[in-house]
């Protein structure tokens, strides 16, 4: 998203801009642990900042806020510290939630010097409306509410991926009517069908609920055999580890979930991470997308905005701002880490396929275009 802003702003003559690349985690497992050599890598950026500064003269300072994580809190304090006082204005774009949560819960001396480093902010940006209260713990000027945007991978939606999800959504109608031989007729016109394709796309770590999705799958798939449905559900897991422990839960449960399907093909397949045109290809193919997040610093989840770029239907949580995200009188969200709540969502995933209310809810609020004048307009 940072990304996106740049090449926004030097595609727009009213603003001269200056970058310092300040990422000082090697990668994802690397993020939130504490190293001496990242505070020797932000020392370079921070020196980088000055440079800039004195070079070209007073301008304002964009910032990216941490999540509530204590190395990162760190990394605040020191660049506020040492950046804040030479630049005469603030932005700050608040990525991700939980900050002003954490720092609002008590008085110790690490949440004052937090409150105190991030407060009075010329603007501060949040991505909807529920994020707002966590950005206002820190007393800005002006909050203004600007959603992520993404470039659209299925521009030719209309005719090519449209059609296919109507016929796939009658289809899913038609498994959930069936049950056993009850119809020779339906049964031979679904036989091709009997695997009902669930994604979940994100990193494979507990709280972006991917055990979750692996348990419910299971139960979804006991429930469909007790009751001699025509169809099985089959999960893809598409993503990459966090860490070495997250792998090995993920695996067991993996492991636990295909023995108890029997003889069956694997109901749970781990594809790894995706490169953009596998994650198309994905998203295309799928039937629906589990995402039963319940991460910490969930802000604005740009999985959501790419399975509604292809109108897949989604199964998603009630966990803080992310219901903003679907269209308005959406089926309502699941609870946080209840597996027999999303069994309920998976076995009616038929009422979820409103493929063409998800696609225009994109286009509407969510495309990269949007996005990047909506935010434009707020920095100058």
């Amino acid at each position: 998203m940072v990304q996106i802003l740049l090449e926004g702003l030097r595609a727009d003559a009213r603003f001269e801009v200056h970058h310092v690349d300040a990422r000082v985690s090697d990668d994802l497992e690397d993020l939130g642990s504490f190293r001496p050599q990242k505070f020797i890598r932000l020392f370079k950026c921070i020196l980088q900042a000055w440079w800039l500064r004195l070079r070209h003269g007073p301008m304002a300072f964009y910032y990216v806020p941490a999540p509530a994580k204590r190395s990162a809190i760190m990394r605040d304090w020191v660049v506020m510290a040492l950046c804040r006082p030479l630049f005469p204005e603030l932005i700050l774009h608040w990525h991700a939630y939980g900050l002003g949560e954490w720092a609002s819960e008590g008085n110790d001396w690490s949440r004052k010097l937090t409150r105190r480093a991030l407060r009075k902010a010329d603007l501060s940006i949040v991505l909807n409306n529920y994020n707002k209260q966590d950005a206002a713990v820190f007393e800005p000027k002006r909050i203004e509410v600007v959603p992520n945007g993404i470039a659209d991978q299925f521009p030719d939606y209309e005719t090519a991926l449209a059609p296919k999800r109507k016929d796939r959504a009658a289809a899913l109608k038609a498994l959930r009517a069936v049950a056993g031989n009850e119809s020779r007729v339906a049964g031979e016109e679904i036989a091709n069908l009997e695997t009902v394709r669930f994604l979940f796309l994100g990193h494979l770590i507990e709280t972006k609920g991917v055990l979750v999705a692996i348990e419910a799958t299971g139960l979804a798939n006991e429930e469909l055999r007790g009751a001699k449905a025509a169809w099985r559900a089959h999960l893809t897991l598409a993503g990459s580890f966090a860490a070495e422990e997250e792998k090995v839960r993920v695996l067991a449960a993996i492991d636990r979930v295909n023995v108890d399907a029997g003889e069956e093909d694997p109901c749970v397949l781990l594809a790894g991470f995706l490169d953009s045109g596998q994650k198309k290809s994905a998203l295309d193919k799928a039937d629906c997308l589990v995402f039963p997040t319940f991460y910490e610093s969930e802000a604005q989840p740009l999985v959501l905005l790419e399975a509604m770029s292809a109108g897949l239907p989604i199964i998603t949580t009630s966990w803080r701002g992310v219901a903003e995200v679907l269209p308005q009188g959406y089926p309502a969200p699941a609870t946080p880490k209840s597996a027999t709540d999303y069994v309920d969502c998976m076995l009616r995933v038929a009422e979820r396929c409103r493929s063409n209310d998800l696609r225009h809810q994109f286009t509407e609020h969510f495309t990269l275009q949007k996005h990047v004048i909506s935010l434009l307009a707020r920095l100058y």
